[in-house]
């Protein structure tokens, strides 16, 4: 899922190959659980983590909320900030739109996808033109698509400027050998080939955003009817309260 993809791609980003990172304890910034070949439920979260974040079955979404996380680039002084939003769905949609409105600006708009989705429904497609309404037209150029489960498809497709290809089970393994769960040789290669590819592609998007995007800032590219809609109606609380206040 998204918060897998989430974990996965810093992974990728901070290690250079699957061997140094299975040296190393693997980066969560959102805990997880996954069934693995039907049989080994496994789950992995940071120890700071209280009981009632972590997802006590893989049927519960671990995103509630808009989440920001915040880590270095590997071997740079460059930030990559991550929003995590939940699932669109349209009762979330005015919980993320007042989240997007705090921000001054973004440099991409990612939605994620598994590959062997047939079509897009339609309550995905509403909260989708909802997204572009509330940024305004010109955000199309900031819209990346990235693809889940294409190790199937054998990473396609390819050379297109705003789509990537992904796959999570490397990350998966990595968490899995946390768990004591043995791998045989052929699976292992297949692991490495997966973390080889999902590195490369991690890496080409990042050097994507930063090259070829343009920072889409709120003052400048913002502007829309329904960002003045979220705008008003972050102030009528404010303006009541005031107003009590004075009438007291």
């Amino acid at each position: 899922g998204k918060s897998t993809f989430i974990n996965a791609l810093v992974n990728y980003l901070i290690f250079e190959c699957l061997n140094q990172a299975l040296l190393n304890s693997p980066i969560v910034l959102i805990p997880v659980c996954f069934r693995l070949h039907e049989e080994h439920l496994v789950r992995f979260h940071l120890i700071e983590e209280t009981d009632h974040e972590y997802p006590n079955s893989l049927d519960q979404k671990v995103t509630q909320y808009c989440k920001s996380y915040l880590f270095h680039l590997n071997g740079t002084q460059t930030k990559l900030r991550i929003i995590d939003t939940p699932s669109f769905e349209q009762e979330n949609m005015e919980h993320i739109f007042n989240y997007l409105n705090r921000l001054t600006h973004v440099n991409a708009l990612c939605f994620l996808l598994k590959s062997n989705m047939p079509q897009l429904n339609d309550s995905f497609q509403s909260c989708l033109k909802q997204m572009c309404k509330f940024f305004g037209e010109k955000v199309r150029n900031n819209i990346l698509f990235l693809f889940t489960h294409t190790r199937s498809i054998s990473y396609t497709p390819d050379d297109t400027e705003n789509m990537f290809c992904f796959d999570n089970d490397a990350f998966r393994y990595l968490v899995a050998t946390q768990n004591s769960i043995e791998f045989n040789n052929e699976q292992k290669h297949d692991y490495e080939l997966s973390w080889h590819h999902s590195k490369k592609e991690s890496t080409q998007l990042i050097e994507h955003i930063r090259k070829n995007l343009k920072v889409y800032r709120r003052d400048e590219d913002w502007r829309s009817i329904r960002h003045a809609q979220v705008e008003i109606n972050s102030m009528i609380r404010p303006i009541l309260e005031t107003m009590k206040n004075i009438i007291r």
